[in-house]
């Protein structure tokens, strides 16, 4: 890519990001405070203001950078139709898209924080977090900025085995630990997107960097993965491993990063009997085992929005497969996707409760999008025909 149009594409990036990121902090816990610097606590206390008492105009910047993130994406995987990227150009841009992701506060995430205290569970209380709660060390002053302190541990032990090695090296420190965790998530990113590089290859080299700038620029990844990081980041990961070692024919060593991958977090599991037991019609194909995986994930992720709700970081594993699937179709649907399900988030930063009417709204920010996009697609199809 010429370096003008490059160097202008960038800042402009960069711009939105780091926007992104100073918008994080309006979501700060009220009960946290991550330095006593008196620069910082004036910052903390403008974005408090921001976030809590100035709730539409809060959700109102949110949106506009979604849709600033949404076509960002698109125009970065436009321009690189007619000017390619080199080697050089994808990695900073991914370093810069991740960095300033990775400094932002975990906004929109109330796991991550039990991530943290789960961890502490057993590296200060030397406990098991599979029978003890955040409820049972009422007197530890990270339980006042938490959610969900009731529940034991729910995901896997691979998961766990991560965040214990984080959380000693945290040294108990909530800033270091915390700074830790987010370090992980941006090496996860970067990872998931080096690996769907890699199983592109065979497609050639701008068919593959194509495919990592969809997975990297996905508002989606970048809120979900980066600035509100959740543990399906490094689920994928190892799906990712299993794919590249499984389109290798190398079954078992695929299976050994399929059952890793389960045992982060439970909905991969669903990918194990097709490889067990794969239709014959799907053994040569890639292309083909893809839907077929995205399916079984789909079906999967649609009884758990019916069990709960239509969580976005739910959607993250969806974004990690369709990156390597070059359907139009697909992609563009699922580009929708990957930004019509962060506006759920709207309603809530509007009005700042969780009621029934702020669950139905956000469903109705989530379909309205999507249905257009699905209309929009058939009838571009049905034109064509």
């Amino acid at each position: 890519m010429p370096k003008k149009i490059y160097a202008g594409l960038l800042t402009g990036s960069f711009l939105v990001l780091i926007l992104l990121s100073v918008y994080s902090y309006s979501q700060i816990d009220l009960n946290l405070t991550l330095s006593g610097n008196s620069a910082y606590q004036s910052f903390q206390n403008l974005m408090i203001v921001l976030g809590y008492f100035r709730r539409p105009v809060s959700a109102l910047i949110f949106f506009l950078l979604t849709v600033c993130l949404f076509f960002m994406q698109k125009y970065w995987l436009f321009l690189t139709e007619k000017f390619p990227l080199s080697g050089r150009q994808l990695l900073l841009l991914l370093v810069v898209t991740g960095a300033t992701g990775a400094i932002a506060y975990p906004a929109f995430s109330h796991d991550f924080f039990n991530y943290l205290f789960d961890a502490r569970i057993v590296t200060k209380y030397h406990l098991n977090p599979y029978l003890y709660t955040a409820l049972d060390f009422p007197d530890d002053l990270w339980t006042r900025f938490m959610h969900w302190t009731h529940r034991t541990y729910p995901y896997g032990p691979v998961w766990l085995m991560v965040s214990i090695a984080v959380s000693y090296l945290g040294r108990q420190i909530f800033v270091l630990t915390m700074a830790g965790f987010k370090l992980m998530f941006f090496l996860l990113y970067l990872g998931n997107t080096y690996l769907i590089g890699r199983i592109s290859l065979s497609d050639g080299v701008k068919t593959a960097r194509e495919n990592m700038l969809y997975f990297a620029l996905s508002p989606l990844v970048i809120i979900e993965s980066l600035v509100s990081p959740h543990n399906e980041s490094m689920m994928l990961f190892f799906l990712l491993i299993f794919f590249y070692y499984y389109f290798q024919k190398r079954i078992k060593g695929s299976l050994i990063f399929l059952s890793l991958s389960a045992l982060v977090k439970y909905l991969t599991t669903v990918v194990i009997p097709l490889v067990l037991f794969p239709p014959k019609k799907i053994r040569e194909s890639r292309e083909k085992f893809l839907y077929l995986v995205l399916a079984s994930v789909g079906i999967m992720i649609i009884y758990l929005i019916s069990l709960r709700e239509a969580y976005p970081w739910y959607f993250l594993t969806v974004i990690g497969i369709v990156s390597l699937i070059h359907q139009p179709q697909i992609r563009n649907l699922t580009a929708v996707l990957s930004w019509a399900v962060l506006l759920r988030y709207l309603p809530y930063l509007y009005s700042g409760t969780y009621t029934e009417l702020t669950a139905k709204t956000a469903d109705i920010f989530l379909l309205v999008p999507l249905v257009l996009a699905s209309l929009y697609l058939v009838s571009k199809n049905l034109i064509k025909s």
